[in-house]
């Protein structure tokens, strides 16, 4: 009877080793997501900014091309101009995003082996 309650014990043992190596394999993953998604909302931010400045550049000049006379564009030509001169020396790198990556650093092929080698046990065939 002894016998039947160690080897229960053991199983229960093991079977709370795996649980937490796989929690433990879960927290990794979300932290993984997490910092991507932290990633991919930067980008897509600094990606809005980007094209509400140069909507309302656009808006602005299509504004007074609308509303001024040629003899008005025509003084107003440098300021236009600076507008669109500094859009431009903006350098094209912040416009290009690096992508990130959709899959996820893996864990040990055997997850509980090495979690198992540190209690003492050998790991799951």
């Amino acid at each position: 009877e002894r016998n039947v309650e160690a080897v229960r014990n053991a199983k229960d043992e093991r079977v709370r080793e795996i649980r937490n190596a796989v929690e433990m394999m879960i927290a990794r993953l979300d932290t993984q997501l997490k910092n991507k998604l932290i990633t991919l909302m930067g980008q897509k931010t600094s990606l809005t900014q980007e094209t509400e400045l140069l909507e309302s550049l656009l808006q602005e000049v299509e504004h007074q091309l609308r509303s001024c006379s040629k003899s008005e564009l025509i003084s107003k030509s440098s300021e236009i101009l600076m507008m669109f001169q500094q859009v431009h020396r903006k350098p094209m790198a912040s416009f290009v995003t690096t992508p990130v990556p959709p899959d996820f650093t893996r864990a040990p092929k055997n997850p509980s082996a090495r979690f198992l080698r540190a209690s003492g046990h050998s790991p799951l065939p």
